[in-house]
């Protein structure tokens, strides 16, 4: 396993794995160190922009919650 892929947790590579088998892309360790490599930058990004727009990270919420999602 690659630098990325190990990286991630094993529910988010075997969503990449799936995502691999019915993207088109070639089916092998580049393809998915790749992908881990988009994830961990989209990652990345999101938490950066919890933290600018003053966010708040919440497992769930109720569909009247005041907050918005």
């Amino acid at each position: 396993m690659g630098t990325y892929l190990e990286r991630l947790p094993e529910h988010i590579r075997e969503h990449i794995s799936a995502v691999v088998e019915t993207s088109g892309m070639p089916d092998n360790e580049e393809t998915r160190e790749s992908l881990a490599k988009c994830w961990l930058e989209k990652k990345r990004i999101f938490e950066e922009n919890i933290r600018k727009f003053g966010m708040e990270e919440v497992d769930s919420f109720v569909h009247d919650d005041t907050r918005g999602a």
